[in-house]
């Protein structure tokens, strides 16, 4: 009799905690999404009446594809489960791909618009760009249905992981490549030959190997040196990347936005170069990503369209500069927390423990005592669970050279 009360009393605790989370998890989804879904037919409808075309795409690819950099950024990550779980693993990279596809094709319409200015050579070479780049999308985007729909077999896996592994690299380039052939720079040939390889080259290393188990360089040293390298290499292509759109009318707003794309493609490349996929979540930045960016966004929005009606000129005249400096920002500090994760995830344990005490310190009620009684009888099953939950944080894909 006493058996049953007790198995009584631990359902109605599990199903008053699955209660509360249920409860919780469909708040922070709606965090996540309704304000991007708003902000989106807000974009919509400012395209259709003030905004370029260009401007109306990307802005509202961004509000589309950002709730992925909000969930892989979420605290509550570790509630999902099984294919969803998975899928928010690859979320960083979607996000990434995704955005990749959609400027290039913006880029495309762009180059196709001044076709009639380029050599048949040029224009060639454009469209061959172009058709590379949606073709890497593509296979990329396989590799990535396929690892979460299907289990493949381990040489399939090694083949479809070196895939995307080079597909990650050679996008920035090749987005460097096609930037300065569609907009026309005239020092296009020179920079594309003797300086890109050299400031990209650095960048396909593991550092654990190369500046940990070769060089014998501590942790903090590794991550100061790869700083300093993303910040010199970032800032050389961002300047190349304005240099060549000089001419443009909308050269900030196109500045900005592949900007965005490379700090995107910069938290990849950390997570990748130190082989670090445990990402220490932090309530305010994930915050700061889901609430304040937007409202930056929708205040800028209603700045434009105000100053737009009284003075038939809004204040920065595109909106991308509003949207993806933002955006960027959000992206930097997760870069950040990428970088110093380790001594962050120090900083949070220790935080933790006297908390923890504290909380074992009054007598437990019955309820809680019967909870921890069933935890103790089955710490192998615990274990097992936290070993599964630590390997699934792990991408499957971008083996190490």
């Amino acid at each position: 009799m006493k058996m049953k009360e007790n198995t009584h009393v631990q359902f109605t605790v599990d199903w008053d905690q699955f209660i509360q989370i249920d409860t919780a998890l469909h708040l922070q989804m709606s965090l996540v999404f309704c304000p991007n879904i708003i902000m989106f037919f807000a974009l919509v409808f400012w395209g259709v009446s003030e905004g370029s075309v260009n401007e109306t795409v990307l802005c509202c690819t961004c509000y589309i594809v950002r709730p992925l950099m909000l969930l892989y950024t979420a605290p509550y990550k570790e509630q999902f489960t099984g294919k969803i779980k998975t899928l928010l693993i690859w979320s960083l990279n979607i996000d990434y791909i995704s955005f990749t596809t959609v400027v290039y094709s913006v880029l495309f319409k762009s180059a196709w618009e001044k076709s009639l200015n380029y050599t048949a050579s040029d224009r060639a070479m454009i469209i061959a760009l172009f058709v590379i780049v949606v073709l890497l999308c593509l296979i990329y985007s396989i590799n990535v249905l396929l690892q979460i729909t299907v289990k493949l077999s381990q040489r399939i896996n090694t083949i479809l992981d070196v895939v995307a592994s080079i597909t990650l690299y050679v996008l920035p380039s090749l987005q460097f490549v096609l930037l300065f052939f569609t907009f026309g720079s005239g020092a296009g040939g020179f920079i594309i030959v003797a300086v890109l390889p050299v400031i990209t080259s650095a960048t396909r290393y593991n550092w654990n190997i190369v500046c940990g188990d070769n060089m014998g360089c501590s942790p903090l040293v590794r991550r100061l040196v790869w700083i300093v390298l993303m910040c010199f290499m970032n800032t050389v292509l961002i300047f190349f990347y304005i240099t060549a759109l000089e001419k443009e009318n909308d050269r900030v707003g196109w500045a900005c936005t592949i900007g965005f794309l490379q700090v995107i493609w910069t938290v990849w490349n950390c997570l990748w170069s130190f082989h670090d996929w445990g990402f220490t979540r932090i309530t305010a930045v994930y915050v700061f990503g889901s609430v304040g960016v937007v409202v930056f966004s929708a205040v800028g929005l209603m700045a434009e369209l105000i100053l737009k009606t009284l003075n038939g000129e809004g204040l920065v005249g595109d909106l991308r500069i509003i949207v993806f400096s933002s955006e960027s920002l959000f992206t930097a500090l997760v870069v950040i927390i990428v970088i110093l994760s380790p001594w962050i995830k120090k900083d949070l344990q220790c935080c933790q423990i006297p908390a923890k005490c504290k909380k074992a310190a009054p007598t437990e009620s019955p309820q809680n005592q019967n909870a921890a009684d069933a935890q103790e009888m089955n710490p192998l099953v615990n274990k097992q669970e936290t070993d599964k939950n630590r390997e699934a944080d792990e991408p499957p894909h971008d083996s190490q050279t």
